[in-house]
């Protein structure tokens, strides 16, 4: 069950609000019993239920056996109904949060993920993780204070799948989430996020609070946001065929078993924004022989493009990996149908991804690395240890 704003509309006054309020939420069971009250009572039924703040929305969802499918709404109705927002939940949430953040200090994709995001974002702190201090500022009031106008808010977008009743269905959701469908209490975001600006041309060295001698060079280019899904399916090939490039050449180039990836991250929330980065691992002594193998790389693919037999390895475990997603229950629900009343045409590209995936040909990921793989206006991170 999808509804409100999500991380789109945190509070800006209040960094890690979101993080926060989930994992309390989660913790706390409901305001009449505890979660080991609530897990007590559900002991013996194949049932889970699961609140989670998405970038543009919030969502409460269950599984069930198809028996159950009447308690998982029930249990949805008590959460908003009764929702637990404990002090002791907080207060866990918050010593989780900075055990999180010390241990991420010590791994590469974890010190991405509390400053690397964020410089690649021209430092908008809506991206990165802010300190454990900030978040301690955090009260249960400000929590609450913020997600019950959602919870009471109604015009519920729900989803399901699996094997169930539709009939059924239909009058459990009428029943009891009905009720809260107020347009008027419906919760307006104020926020404005503003564009972002990448940081074109610029470098950034991050340091490991670790003596393992391990780092991560990355070099990142500017992309496009989500909403083009033609695009965002090209851009995701090409990171296919250049994790191959990457893997041959600097494996042969180095001689060493390094895993080096590429993927592109096209944001749902920040119009015009993604991000593609080729990520490789170093030691310190390799720094600057893969940032300049890096170069040749790219600076080779603009010169001579991308070959037919490239783009057909890259895709075919593409297409394998697709027929294999559409079987499962997962892609329908959170790929698919969530958030699909504010964008329908995500049930169009359901159908659409496998055609338009199998026609990407290697004139068009030519003109995509043409087009975005720019090192003039690319970022590169170094991330090695302090010692």
């Amino acid at each position: 069950m999808v509804f409100g704003h999500g991380r789109a509309c945190e509070p800006a006054d209040k960094p890690g609000i979101a993080f926060i309020s989930e994992q309390t939420v989660h913790k706390s069971g409901l305001g009449s019993m505890t979660l080991d009250q609530l897990n007590a009572a559900l002991a013996g039924r194949d049932v889970t239920m699961e609140f989670t703040v998405e970038d543009s929305f919030f969502s409460l969802s269950g599984s069930a056996d198809p028996g159950e499918t009447e308690l998982v709404f029930h249990l949805i109705r008590s959460l908003l109904t009764d929702p637990g927002f404990k002090q002791e939940s907080l207060d866990l949430a918050k010593n989780q949060y900075r055990q999180m953040y010390e241990a991420l200090k010590q791994t590469p994709d974890g010190i991405m993920r509390i400053k690397g995001d964020r410089f690649l974002a021209g430092e908008d702190p809506w991206f990165g993780m802010p300190h454990p201090d900030e978040v301690d500022r955090l009260a249960l009031t400000d929590i609450q204070s913020w997600l019950t106008p959602y919870f009471n808010q109604g015009g519920f977008e729900v989803s399901l799948v699996g094997e169930f009743d539709p009939a059924r269905v239909v009058s459990h959701a009428r029943t009891l989430l009905g009720g809260f469908a107020f347009p008027e209490n419906e919760v307006h975001c104020q926020n404005d996020l503003d564009p972002v600006q990448f940081p074109e041309g610029e470098n950034l060295s991050l340091t490991l609070d670790t003596k393992i001698d391990k780092g991560v060079v990355r070099i990142a280019f500017l992309t496009d946001d989500y909403w083009d899904v033609n695009l965002s399916r090209g851009l995701s090939l090409l990171s296919r065929v250049l994790s191959e490039h990457l893997r041959i050449t600097i494996r042969e180039k180095l001689g060493a078993a390094y895993s080096p990836y590429v993927y592109n991250h096209p944001s749902m929330v920040h119009d015009g924004y993604g991000v593609l980065q080729m990520v490789v691992p170093v030691s310190h002594e390799s720094v600057d022989q893969v940032v300049q193998t890096l170069d040749e790389i790219i600076a080779d693919i603009r010169a001579n493009g991308i070959s037919a037999r490239e783009t057909e390895l890259a895709l075919a475990p593409v297409l394998k990996q697709l027929e294999v997603l559409r079987e499962t229950n997962a892609y329908w629900l959170n790929s698919v149908m969530a958030g699909s009343r504010q964008h329908p045409e995500k049930l169009d590209w359901a159908h659409t991804i496998v055609p338009e995936y199998s026609g990407l040909t290697h004139k068009e990921m030519t003109k995509l690395a043409d087009t975005y793989l720019d090192l003039e206006k690319a970022a590169l991170i170094r991330i090695l240890p302090a010692q």
